[in-house]
C-alpha cells in the first residue's frame, strides 16, 4: 500500500512539473512573438531583403496563375515600398514581358502566394507575421525538450534566442535567411526528441519532411541531415541497441522525404536553369567574395560589387551584362570566370587558403573574432579580443564537458559543427551562415562556465587551492 502511495505521488509531482515547464514554455512563446511583431510594426517594419522584389513579383505571378516568373518593373516598385506591409501587390501587376523566376530557390514566393489564398491581404506582412510565430514557438519547443538536460542553460539559451536582435532582424527579414535558422532548430529539437523516445518511427519521418520542405527555401542547410544521420545511427546502435537492419531503416526513414526532395528540386531547377544543381545560382562567386574576407593577393574588398568588377577586368565580355543577370544562370560567363580565379588561388596560395579555413572556423566558434573585414587583432581592437578569446576557450571547455557527460548531445552539437565548417568555412562566413547555430554557441559557452565552476567547487571541497 505505501509502495503504491508512493507511486501516485511521483506520478502527481511528475505532472506538475511537466504542467509548470509547459506554462513556462507558453510565456516564452508569447513574449517572444510579442517582442517580434511589436519590432516588426515599429522597430524594423523596413527590414528588408535584395530578394523582396522578386519574391513579390514571382508571388503575385503564381497568385494569378502565372506561374514562377517575375517582371523588372514590379520588382522595383515593390523593392522601393515604404515598408514591408504597405500596398497592394497585385495592383502592380503588369503584363509585360516577365522571365523566369531563377536567381533564388522557389520556396517564398510559394509560400507568400499560398498565405495570400488564405489571408487577402496582398504584401508581405503575412510571411513575415508566420516567421514570427514559428519562431517564436521553436523557442518555446526548444525549452520543453532541452531543460530535462539543464534547466538553467535551457533558460539562459533560451531568454538569449528570445532577445537576439541579429536572429530577430532575420527573421523579420522579407527574404530567405530565416530559414536555415528554422532548420537548425528544428533538426536540434527533433534529433533531441528521438533521443528521449527512439521507438516513435513518425518521429524520424516527419522530421525529415521539414528539411525535405526548407530546401526549397534557403541552401545554406541543404546537406545537413546527412551530417546528422551518423551521430543518429551511432546512438541508435551503441546506446539504444538496435539491431543493424532496424537502425538502417529508421535512417531511411529520416533520409527518404529529403532525397525525394532533393531529385524534385535538382529537376525543377534543371528545367528553369539548364543545371541540375538544387541551390541557388551562385556559388563560385561567393567563394570569391570569401577569399577577399582576409587580406588577399588581388587586393579587393569582400563586396559583390568589388569581385565583379575586378572579373570584368579580366573578362571584358562581361561588359555586356550587368551583375544581376550573372546572379540568375549557374552557368553564366561570370561564374566562370570567378571559378576560374578561385582555383587559381588556391592552386598559387594554399597557405593563405588554409589560413582563411582556420580563421573562419576560429570565426564560427566565436564570432567577435571577426569584424569590418579581417582577423584579429585589426578587427576586435584590444578592448573585444579578450572577450573574443575567453568565449573561444569556453567554446572548447563546454564541448569536453559535453563529451564526458552528455555523450548523445555531444554528437548531436558536433555533428552540426562539422556540417557547418565543412560546408562553409573552407569558402564563406558572414553572419547568416553563423545564426543559424548560434544558439548551440550559447550552450557550448554555457556549459564551459559551469565545467569550470564544477572544477572549482569539487576543488574547494576537497580542501584544494583553486
Amino acid at each position: 500500500m505505501n509502495q503504491k502511495l508512493k507511486l501516485i505521488e511521483r506520478v502527481q509531482l511528475l505532472s506538475n512539473l511537466r504542467g509548470r515547464h509547459l506554462r513556462v514554455a507558453i510565456a516564452i512563446v508569447v513574449l517572444a512573438c510579442g517582442i517580434r511583431v511589436a519590432m516588426f510594426y515599429t522597430i524594423y517594419p523596413a527590414q528588408r531583403h535584395g530578394a523582396a522584389g522578386a519574391f513579390g513579383s514571382a508571388a503575385v505571378s503564381i497568385y494569378l496563375g502565372g506561374g514562377l516568373t517575375t517582371n523588372d518593373q514590379e520588382v522595383s516598385i515593390i523593392e522601393n515600398l515604404p515598408n514591408n506591409y504597405s500596398g497592394n501587390y497585385l495592383s502592380f501587376h503588369t503584363n509585360a514581358a516577365r522571365e523566369p523566376f531563377t536567381e533564388f530557390l522557389p520556396g517564398p514566393p510559394i509560400l507568400i502566394a499560398l498565405l495570400w489564398s488564405l489571408i487577402p491581404k496582398f504584401n508581405f506582412a503575412p510571411y513575415v507575421f508566420l516567421q514570427c510565430v514559428i519562431d517564436a514557438g521553436l523557442i518555446g519547443c526548444f525549452y520543453l525538450v532541452f531543460e530535462s538536460y539543464n534547466r538553467i542553460i535551457a533558460l539562459t539559451t533560451t531568454a538569449m534566442m528570445v532577445l537576439d536582435v541579429a536572429s530577430i532582424k532575420r527573421t523579420l527579414m522579407v527574404g530567405y535567411d530565416f530559414w536555415p535558422q528554422f532548420t537548425v532548430l528544428v533538426t536540434f529539437i527533433g534529433i533531441l526528441g528521438i533521443v528521449g523516445n527512439p521507438d516513435r518511427l513518425w518521429r524520424y519521418t516527419l522530421l525529415g519532411l521539414v528539411s525535405a520542405i526548407t530546401i526549397w527555401f534557403r541552401d545554406l542547410t541543404t546537406f545537413l541531415p546527412f551530417a546528422v544521420t551518423p551521430m543518429l545511427v551511432w546512438y541508435l546502435r551503441g546506446r539504444v541497441s538496435n539491431s543493424f537492419r532496424r537502425t538502417v531503416f529508421k535512417a531511411f526513414l529520416y533520409l527518404l522525404p529529403l532525397l525525394i526532395s532533393l531529385g524534385l528540386l535538382s529537376f525543377f531547377r534543371f528545367e528553369t536553369t539548364g543545371s541540375y544543381r538544387p541551390t541557388r545560382s551562385t556559388f563560385w562567386h561567393s567563394v570569391m567574395v570569401g577569399i577577399c574576407q582576409f587580406p588577399n593577393p588581388f587586393g579587393l574588398a569582400s563586396t559583390d560589387t568589388s569581385v565583379w568588377n575586378y572579373a570584368k577586368s579580366i573578362n571584358r565580355d562581361l561588359e555586356r551584362y550587368k551583375l544581376a543577370d550573372m546572379y540568375k544562370l549557374p552557368n553564366s560567363p561570370y561564374e566562370e570566370t570567378v571559378k576560374q580565379l578561385s582555383l587559381e588561388f588556391i592552386k598559387l596560395h594554399p597557405w593563405l587558403f588554409v589560413r582563411n579555413a582556420l580563421y573562419r572556423i576560429g570565426i564560427m566558434i566565436s564570432p567577435l573574432l571577426y569584424r569590418d573585414g579581417d582577423f584579429i587583432p585589426q578587427s576586435v581592437g584590444v578592448v573585444l579580443l579578450p572577450v573574443a578569446i575567453v568565449s573561444l576557450l569556453l567554446w572548447f571547455i563546454g564541448l569536453f564537458r559535453l563529451l564526458r557527460s552528455q555523450p548523445a548531445l555531444f554528437w548531436l552539437c558536433a555533428s552540426v559543427y562539422v556540417y557547418f565548417f565543412g560546408a562553409f568555412g573552407w569558402f564563406y562566413v558572414i553572419g547568416r551562415v553563423i545564426l543559424p547555430f548560434l544558439f548551440i554557441n550559447c550552450i557550448m559557452y554555457l556549459y564551459g562556465i559551469e565545467g569550470i565552476l564544477r572544477t572549482g567547487r569539487a576543488r574547494l571541497m576537497a580542501g584544494h587551492p583553486l
